[in-house]
């Protein structure tokens, strides 16, 4: 590269000074850049652990109501019929207890005899093992279970009210609907 000289005057430094100045527009310019980045940076970091935080609490609050919802019969004893009426001849109706899920009953018609079940509560239906009172070999049956929009409190529990396919609530549960109940209960432990 050729400098222009003169006596008094000399291009060279002027060149000198104009780099110098330029790599500190450089350094001010990427220090000005990366200050206002940084606070850009900082709020997209937060805005993300916000979101994050956000999904957490979601995700907890989902985990809650699914095992608070997911108990659609509380802990009791049941009886549903075929006939929304208790001892119809001809109609088949089922007694059973809930305990934490986990239920135990049996399928009977009036004067006639009976087959007790065990089994769990799941999120849309009954896994039930029926011991034929005949030649007590267990058999896998399934009941769907139907939920309603209702939704009801009993104790820290939510409760979905559900209805069995097939079979309508009764609410008194008889005598000879509970010696059945304790019958199998006594089988079955």
């Amino acid at each position: 590269m050729r400098y222009f000289s003169s006596n008094h005057f000399s291009v060279r430094p002027l060149f000198q000074s104009a780099r110098s100045l330029a790599q500190a527009a450089t350094g001010l310019a990427l220090a000005t850049g990366m200050a206002i980045a940084t606070p850009t940076y900082a709020a997209e970091a937060s805005q993300r652990s916000i979101v994050k935080q956000a999904a957490s609490v979601e995700q907890t609050a989902e985990q809650t109501a699914e095992q608070t919802a997911s108990q659609p019969l509380a802990n009791g004893v049941y009886l549903y019929g075929q006939s929304p009426e208790a001892e119809q001849l001809g109609s088949a109706y089922m007694v059973f207890e809930v305990r934490d899920r986990q239920i135990t009953g049996a399928f009977y018609m009036p004067y006639s005899s009976f087959d007790c079940f065990n089994g769990a509560i799941e999120s849309n239906r009954l896994a039930l093992n029926v011991i034929d009172s005949y030649e007590q070999a267990s058999y896998p049956y399934e009941i769907g279970l139907e939920q309603s929009d209702a939704v009801a409190t009993v104790g820290n529990m939510t409760i979905t009210p559900v209805q069995i396919e097939g079979f309508h609530r009764i609410d008194t549960v008889s005598e000879n609907d509970q010696r059945i109940l304790a019958s199998c209960q006594t089988n079955l432990q």
